[in-house]
């Protein structure tokens, strides 16, 4: 129980940053600039991969990126936490700030295309899935390089256009369990050495 304690301690501090910083407004305008780029795109799995992908780095940035982040998890550490427990917190309250602008930017392209619930719902789920695999996949790089890490790792996913054939969504699924768990154990190990 105290652990879960721990862990939901951790979504307090994304939760601030969501509402008193710039994250929100971050969000806010990934969100209506891949509902703009979205308009003559054909794939709502595309588009809710595509949001999950830069929402999921964005989140894990301001989660974890700062120098006073990094500075604070030797504090943190300090009090009765384990350090999976604060990297599973950081992660878990990444994922569910990301998946804010998945959520919005996937019912507004469904709506704009008339999309049956059915695909609405699995394109939710492969943005939700991206979203939590590559903020936990992040998240360690980003512990140990900061915020500059995760502007390498935008430029990359930017570069790389961040798209997805649908077809390959499937496949996809092990990495949407896997990255989130490696991350985590990665960054509570490198966390566990910072004591």
């Amino acid at each position: 129980m105290h652990t879960l304690r721990c862990i939901a301690a951790e979504w307090d501090i994304v939760r601030a940053r969501l509402f008193h910083t710039r994250l929100g407004a971050w969000l806010l305008l990934l969100a209506v600039a891949l509902t703009w780029s979205a308009q003559d795109e054909v794939s709502l799995v595309r588009v809710a991969v595509r949001t999950g992908l830069v929402a999921g780095v964005l989140c894990a940035a301001f989660a974890a990126g700062s120098e006073a982040d990094r500075a604070a998890f030797r504090l943190s550490l300090a009090h009765p936490t384990s350090p999976l427990a604060l990297a599973t917190g950081r992660w878990l309250a990444a994922a569910i700030a990301a998946a804010l602008p998945v959520a919005g930017v996937t019912a507004t392209a469904a709506i704009t295309h008339g999309s049956p619930p059915r695909v609405v719902f699995s394109a939710a789920i492969a943005g939700f899935g991206a979203a939590a695999a590559v903020g936990g996949a992040a998240l360690p790089a980003i512990v140990l390089g900061g915020n500059t890490v995760a502007g390498v790792v935008l430029a990359l996913l930017a570069v790389s256009g961040a798209t997805l054939d649908p077809s390959t969504a499937g496949s996809l699924a092990l990495w949407h369990v896997l990255g989130p768990i490696a991350g985590v154990l990665a960054t509570a190990a490198i966390l566990a050495r910072r004591q």
